[in-house]
């Protein structure tokens, strides 16, 4: 028995980007990966004026200056900086205004940690009843199948949001 695919719907799509900040990245070659893979996100999204909403945890310093030059470079109005104090995002009430603000019906989740911030973020918006894509070259700090924690493996991402093996597949799917 093939699985029933979900249908991929792109329209009214918003990026967030969660916690891409230097004290979360420091010292960890996984979380420093995914950075690349994340401004050809970017580099794809903001000419053609999708929104991208930029969250900072408080307290943890700044996004890394390699992902706020491609955010400057490209000069649109259409980029958000948004604070956080909880591993939810949707705490910040601003999010929610943005999102409807553009009917929004899809959220591009990038960051870290897939275990914490990503995690409780992705579970809101799907609760709030956003389809949420993402794919395992967007995100860092899985846990292994093997670990004794709380925090999801990448199946959890799998079964609950659409996923994506790279993130080339998803910007293909964009139109």
């Amino acid at each position: 028995i093939v699985p029933m695919q979900r249908k991929t719907n792109f329209d009214n799509l918003v990026v967030l980007l969660i916690d891409m900040q230097i004290k979360f990245i420091q010292k960890d070659i996984e979380k420093v990966e995914i950075i690349p893979n994340q401004i050809s996100v970017l580099e794809f999204c903001i000419p053609k004026q999708i929104p991208v909403v930029v969250f900072e945890y408080i307290g943890n310093g700044r996004t890394v200056k390699e992902i706020t030059d491609v955010l400057k470079n490209k000069q649109s109005e259409r980029v958000y900086y948004l604070q956080k104090q909880y591993n939810d995002a949707f705490y910040n009430p601003t999010l929610s205004k943005i999102l409807k603000s553009f009917a929004t019906k899809t959220i591009l989740i990038m960051g870290i940690n897939a275990g914490f911030c990503v995690y409780e973020t992705t579970k809101t918006a799907i609760k709030k009843g956003y389809q949420v894509t993402t794919s395992k070259d967007l995100i860092a700090g899985y846990k292994s199948p093997k670990e004794k924690s709380p925090c999801p493996c990448v199946s959890w991402y799998k079964k609950n949001t659409i996923f994506f093996d790279s993130h080339e597949k998803i910007i293909k799917k964009i139109k």
